[in-house]
């Protein structure tokens, strides 16, 4: 959650600045926009870096309170998985 904070709140427009170059990231930006919490759950889920998808979604529209509940979703899931 810290990292997420660091990121919006320091680097937010200077990612922006470069990731709009790439219509890739723009595509995301939109789902992430419409299905906010779904798509967090999702990709926490995912075995994707997670410093990286912190910077993603710091970069976005999603909302802290959004990211936060997904990633906890997305953790408790991990937790259950993984103790079986």
């Amino acid at each position: 959650m810290c990292c997420f904070l660091v990121f919006r709140y320091l680097l937010r427009d200077w990612v922006q600045r470069k990731a709009m170059a790439y219509p890739k990231f723009v595509i995301i930006e939109k789902a992430i926009a419409s299905e906010g919490l779904p798509f967090v759950a999702l990709i926490r889920v995912a075995p994707y870096p997670f410093p990286l998808f912190n910077l993603l979604f710091a970069a976005s529209s999603v909302s802290f309170w959004t990211f936060s509940l997904g990633t906890m979703i997305a953790q408790f899931k991990v937790c259950i998985v993984t103790s079986l």
